[in-house]
């Protein structure tokens, strides 16, 4: 059985003419031009990073990580129906445009983080010195929309400003703040007799104003044997 040909003319696409074929089968251009639209997607990423030595025994690093993301995407629904062209009538008549409908989504997301270190180490004798400091931002955003509208004026025009009646209109909203301070000393002496101080005030968006601000600090002693 050879599978018959859906035509297409005159703005019509055509119906399965053939005896022997399902006359629900899909004409595939029929299927493909059932929806229209776009979806677009921009991303930028970036990162910057310095390190300066200075006066010996210090070092300087700064590093920034940025990120910025942008969705956008339209979706028209344009049917056609389907037409035999032998008997000249419509086998599936084209939905009226009051029933069809045009959908856009947009998603803007933004994140960045911004580090500082100081570092100071120095080796005299028998004992080794070291100290660091440390200070993070991190800033995330992200904001996201979904609108629908029926009743297209045109359904090759697919602008919800084409479209007479509101569907669905959704969406959210994210985002947080991070800050950081911390720090470390640490000293050994003869490389047996090893002490570490760590220390960090940490503070985020995420929890209740009251709450958001905690200080974490880690003692460390060690003694190794030769």
């Amino acid at each position: 059985m050879i599978p018959g040909v859906y035509p297409y003319y005159d703005g019509k696409y055509g119906a399965p003419e053939a005896n022997e074929e399902d006359p629900q089968s899909h004409n595939p251009l029929w299927d493909m031009a059932q929806s229209e639209g776009h979806i677009k997607n921009t991303q930028f990423f970036t990162t910057f990073y310095a390190n300066v030595k200075f006066l010996k025994h210090f070092s300087y690093d700064v590093n920034l990580n940025y990120k910025d993301y942008r969705y956008e995407s339209m979706s028209v629904n344009t049917d056609y129906g389907k037409y035999s062209f032998s008997t000249d009538q419509w086998i599936a008549a084209p939905k009226d445009p009051a029933d069809l409908y045009t959908r856009m989504a947009y998603v803007r997301e933004n994140h960045w983080k911004l580090t500082h270190l100081l570092n100071y180490n120095q080796t005299f004798y028998k004992h080794d010195t070291g100290m660091l400091l440390g200070f993070e931002e991190e800033r995330f955003v992200k904001r996201t929309t979904d609108t629908a509208k029926l009743g297209l004026i045109d359904s090759s025009v697919g602008d919800s400003s084409s479209a007479t009646t509101p569907s669905s209109i959704g969406g959210t909203g994210e985002e947080f703040t991070s800050r950081s301070y911390f720090g470390r000393i640490n000293y050994a002496f003869d490389s047996r007799y090893l002490f570490e101080v760590n220390m960090r005030y940490d503070g985020s968006s995420r929890f209740a104003p009251d709450n958001r601000w905690g200080l974490f600090s880690i003692f460390l002693c060690r003694v190794e044997n030769q």
